[in-house]
């Protein structure tokens, strides 16, 4: 992908990434216009959702990932595993995540392997932005409790995201009304019929202000990628 001569069309605050969406901004953020590759064809458009603003994406820096039961390790695994390879090539700790879970204890992955959890109540910093893991049969899997917690973060106004089926979990919250998102394929059409007040997008992953939410297998890779480029910078990343 290209760097932003295309897009000079809108000069200031240019956010570039050279994978999935590519995004730009008007000066007044709200405006985003964006490139999306798929299959093989690339399109272009105009939505009037303001993106995260480029000093909030690069203050993110202590994540926590909320497994639901059934979540899918390949999404999750993708998502820490860019933290971690930041932490190890930059020789320092930019960033900090935590597993956590309404209870704490062990949350089993649809692959059968079970995670540590700690209880949301044992955060001793709040997050900056939390993540919800979905997978498999996530209906079942959110349980009360689950937005409970869900809604509490986002009183604190902390950023909220999802992993796969995760988006799920929002948008039964009331998280996501008046909110553009993404979500695995396979549940998009019963979840546009369930959830009329979000608009859900056939993209890889989404960023509307506060909310990131991005589909399951490798596209949580891109998604990262993208969220600590603006503290470590686009040529490390690439």
């Amino acid at each position: 992908h290209g760097g932003g001569a295309p897009f000079s069309l809108l000069p200031a605050h240019p956010r570039v990434k050279p994978y999935g969406m590519l995004v730009a901004l008007d000066p007044t953020m709200k405006t985003r216009l964006w490139l999306a590759k798929t299959s093989g064809s690339t399109r272009f458009g105009f939505e009037g959702t303001p993106h995260m603003s480029p000093d909030r994406t690069a203050s993110l820096s202590n994540f926590a990932f909320m497994a639901l039961p059934n979540f899918t390790m390949i999404a999750f695994s993708n998502a820490v595993e860019v933290l971690r390879m930041a932490n190890y090539l930059s020789g320092q700790e930019l960033y900090r995540w935590t597993v956590v879970s309404p209870d704490g204890g062990p949350v089993t992955a649809s692959n059968g392997l079970a995670v540590e959890t700690a209880p949301v109540a044992s955060l001793q910093q709040q997050p900056d932005v939390v993540f919800v893991c979905g997978g498999v049969d996530v209906q079942h899997a959110t349980t009360n409790t689950h937005l409970s917690e869900l809604r509490r973060f986002a009183r604190s106004g902390v950023a909220l995201g999802s992993l796969c089926t995760g988006t799920y979990a929002l948008a039964r919250a009331g998280l996501l009304d008046g909110y553009a998102c993404a979500i695995h394929w396979e549940n998009m059409s019963a979840l546009k019929e369930e959830f009329p007040s979000t608009r859900f997008l056939k993209e890889l992953f989404v960023i509307d202000r506060d909310r990131i939410t991005c589909t399951g297998g490798v596209a949580p890779l891109d998604m990262m990628l993208h969220l600590i480029a603006p503290r470590i910078g686009t040529p490390r990343v690439t």
